[in-house]
C-alpha cells in the first residue's frame, strides 16, 4: 500500500489514519491510501499561495511563458510513464491515456504561448468619458479536477491562472493517485499546492 502525501509549499504532508481513505487500484498489490486535508492544512496551503503570489505575481509574461513550455518538456520527457498511470488509475485503455497525456502537453505550450498575448487588449468605447482596463493577476484560485482524465483536468484547472500571474491550489480528484503530481508540483513549488 502506498499512502499519497497532499503536498503544500513543495513539502509533503501525511496526517494521522483517522483522516486517509481507500482506492482500490487493479494495478496495485493493495490499496491506495488518500487524504483528505484539515481545514487548518486547507488554511496553510491557502497561505502558503498568498505569499508565493506576492513574487509570482510580478513575474513578466515571458517568465512565466518560459516556465510553462519548461514544465511541457518535462511533461513530454515522462509521456510514457505518464499515459500509463493514467491507465492504470482510471482503467481507460491506451487511446484515452494517450489522448489527454497529448492535450495536456499542448494546453500547456498553448498557455503559454498567450502569457503575452493577455497583457494587452481594446478598450471599449465609452461616449463622453475614457475606458480603462486594467490586467493584473487577482490571487489565489482554487481549481477543482475530475477523475475522468486527470492529468488534463488537473491542468487546465491551475494552469490558465497561474499562466496570467496567479497563484493555484489544486483539488484533485480522490481517485487520482499520482497523475495530477507528475511532473508539477517539482516545477510549480509553491505555485501550486495539491491536495486530494
Amino acid at each position: 500500500m502506498s499512502t499519497i502525501p497532499l503536498i503544500i509549499d513543495g513539502e509533503d504532508v501525511l496526517l494521522p489514519h483517522d483522516r486517509h481513505g481507500t482506492v482500490a487500484n487493479v494495478y496495485a498489490e493493495g490499496p491506495t491510501i488518500y487524504q483528505g486535508a484539515t481545514k487548518e492544512l486547507a488554511l496553510q496551503a491557502a497561505q502558503s499561495s498568498a505569499q508565493a503570489f506576492a513574487a509570482w505575481s510580478k513575474t513578466t509574461p515571458i517568465e512565466r511563458r518560459t516556465l510553462l513550455f519548461k514544465l511541457a518538456e518535462v511533461l513530454r520527457s515522462r509521456a510514457e510513464e505518464i499515459k500509463r498511470v493514467c491507465d492504470q488509475e482510471i482503467s481507460c485503455g491506451p487511446l484515452w491515456a494517450e489522448i489527454i497525456t497529448d492535450g495536456a502537453i499542448g494546453m500547456i505550450e498553448e498557455y503559454g504561448a498567450l502569457t503575452t498575448s493577455i497583457a494587452t487588449g481594446s478598450l471599449p468605447f465609452i461616449q463622453n468619458g475614457y475606458g480603462l482596463v486594467f490586467k493584473e493577476p487577482l490571487g489565489v484560485v482554487l481549481g477543482i479536477a475530475p477523475w475522468n482524465a486527470p492529468i488534463i483536468l488537473g491542468l487546465r484547472a491551475v494552469v490558465a491562472p497561474i499562466a496570467a500571474g496567479n497563484v493555484a491550489i489544486l483539488k484533485a480528484s480522490r481517485s487520482l493517485t499520482t497523475t495530477d503530481r507528475r511532473g508539477i508540483i517539482d516545477l510549480l513549488t509553491g505555485v501550486c499546492n495539491l491536495g486530494l
